[in-house]
């Protein structure tokens, strides 16, 4: 499932936009505590775009895409060139300086899974968010009762070879599997299959 916004940077949008990532992330496989995990990555992205991307008004686009292991959110946008590399946060240089440059990259980092920059030259810049579905294990899913349930006792069948008296059941066998599909045509006639069976 794809979903795309095109948002404009103000401020009044951002939490909007986050309330609506964390409701889709829950609806698209996360966990409440994954789910808000990745609309704070986000929340930490948006806000970061509306602020210092810009001079003047612009806009930006949101791309959500999921799958059946992660989901991923993907903000491209047209402000000004920005290498994060280059702003990395600092401990030392905080409690130096108190100088929080690159923190909000640092919290996108440590709540997704993967947090993936491309500069795009005239194109912009995209930043990519990703949050891995952690899937319950099968006996998780089930109730312990039923774990514990001793499985069902195979069906007793028995090999014979085939007789004169199976060949209207044959060929009822192949109408109710192939209709009138089936290549052998003989297989249709009961009398030809008991031929077939006298002349093994």
């Amino acid at each position: 499932m794809e979903v795309f916004l095109k948002l404009p940077n103000l401020v009044e949008i951002i939490q909007p936009a986050v309330d609506f990532v964390y409701r889709w992330a829950v609806e698209n496989g996360l966990g409440e505590k994954e789910a808000e995990e990745f609309a704070t990555a986000f929340d930490e992205l948006i806000t970061d775009v509306v602020l210092f991307a810009f001079e003047e008004k612009g806009e930006f686009s949101v791309f959500l895409k999921s799958s059946l292991s992660q989901l991923e959110v993907t903000v491209q946008e047209l402000g000004e060139p920005f290498d994060p590399e280059r702003h990395r946060y600092s401990v030392e240089r905080f409690v130096r300086e108190g100088n929080f440059d690159g923190a909000g990259f640092e919290i996108i980092r440590n709540l997704a899974d993967d947090f993936i920059y491309i500069y795009k030259g005239r194109a912009g810049k995209e930043f990519r968010i990703i949050k891995y579905i952690k899937h319950r294990h099968i006996t998780q899913m089930l109730p312990e009762e039923k774990l514990k349930a001793e499985p069902e006792k195979a069906v007793g069948y028995q090999i014979s070879p085939v007789s004169e008296e199976d060949a209207e059941d044959i060929a009822r066998l192949i109408y109710r599997s192939y209709g009138y599909t089936y290549p052998k045509e003989d297989m249709y006639y009961p009398d030809r299959i008991v031929k077939a069976v006298k002349e093994g």
